[in-house]
């Protein structure tokens, strides 16, 4: 699923929802240090500058907001932290909240049934 704002590209995987910036020189160097096999390890120094992925395995909880806005929350090395998705229609919020509940959905019966048949 594919989600374009006019600052951002939101693209939401199996994995990971992604969101991009999509033009600047902040734009161009988050393409560099998201290449960069270091990556992982700078992320969450680098999410103060630039919009980051975020990995469903460290997704709690997604909500919509009375104005519509999505809120994320997340699991961090640092506690649990609510984000805000910036530049989403009420429409496509609504879309991309339902679509990650249920992914989180799926991610938590396929651990559950893993972890009962490894027993």
């Amino acid at each position: 699923m594919i989600f374009e704002t006019k600052d951002f590209t939101i693209i939401l995987t199996d994995e990971k929802l992604e969101v991009d910036l999509k033009r600047g020189a902040r734009a161009f160097l988050e393409q560099l240090f998201e290449g960069s096999r270091f990556y992982k390890t700078l992320r969450w120094i680098l999410a103060m500058a630039f919009p980051r992925d975020f990995f469903l395995d460290e997704i709690l909880d997604v909500r919509l907001t009375n104005e519509g806005d999505l809120i994320l929350r997340e699991r961090t090395p640092f506690g649990v932290k609510d984000t805000r998705m910036p530049g989403l229609s009420r429409v496509q919020a609504e879309l991309l909240a339902k679509t990650i509940k249920s992914l989180l959905e799926k991610s938590s019966i396929e651990l559950f049934t893993r972890s009962s048949l490894s027993q």
